[in-house]
């Protein structure tokens, strides 16, 4: 897919429910420059929005996110997805549905989030931004690389808090200021089963980050 100024799937429905996308890949740039906003939006329509799995593929370029969730509806995986030029890998933002404080669990598992291209990364640097109770896991996924001076974020802030947040085998560009987790950290320990790129080589990320 591509040639979009928008939203490559616009996902509606309360009853959609374990829609497949298998290899698919949504290019939302032209002549390299970005004109795609999302891969896979279901904020359109408060109380609308729709469940998916996404099965390999790519999602390169996208001026948002490759992934914007709007109603929490039900289970979310995004498997094995190669990313790059996008703003960030994941959008799951506060919004005015009924559902809004409801489980949804929702699954980044083996993605490739490639940051070479620094100034295509949203400016906050906050990859994954998730106001969604969740829960949110985020397991053996390659965040950035090893890449002097690229500090890449995540923001997990569930509206209401605590939530339930894991972060699970994955290795993330941390070579800046070490502030990884911008608002609240994982709520299961992650200290040393995942590892940041910092001062040349790739290191447990540790406590305090």
């Amino acid at each position: 897919m591509t040639g979009y100024t928008g939203t490559a799937f616009t996902l509606e429905g309360r009853n959609a429910k374990n829609l497949g996308f298998d290899r698919c890949n949504c290019l939302g740039m032209i002549r390299r420059t970005r004109v795609g906003q999302y891969a896979i939006d279901t904020s359109t329509y408060a109380d609308h929005g729709a469940a998916f799995v996404w099965n390999k593929g790519s999602a390169i370029g996208h001026e948002q996110a490759d992934f914007k969730i709007g109603d929490r509806n039900d289970t979310i995986k995004i498997d094995g997805v190669s990313s790059e030029k996008s703003a960030r890998m994941l959008q799951m933002l506060d919004h005015s549905g009924t559902d809004a404080s409801a489980a949804c669990p929702v699954l980044l598992e083996n993605h490739r989030f490639g940051a070479g291209v620094a100034r295509l990364v949203a400016g906050d640097r906050e990859v994954i931004q998730c106001q969604a109770v969740g829960p949110l896991s985020v397991v053996a996924c390659k965040i950035g690389s090893g890449i002097k001076r690229l500090q890449l974020r995540i923001r997990y802030e569930p509206h209401p808090p605590p939530g339930a947040f894991n972060f699970i085998g994955n290795a993330i560009a941390n070579d800046g200021d070490g502030r990884v987790f911008t608002a609240s950290p994982p709520t299961m320990p992650y200290e040393y089963g995942n590892l940041g790129y910092r001062d040349g080589k790739w290191q447990a990320l540790g406590p305090g980050l």
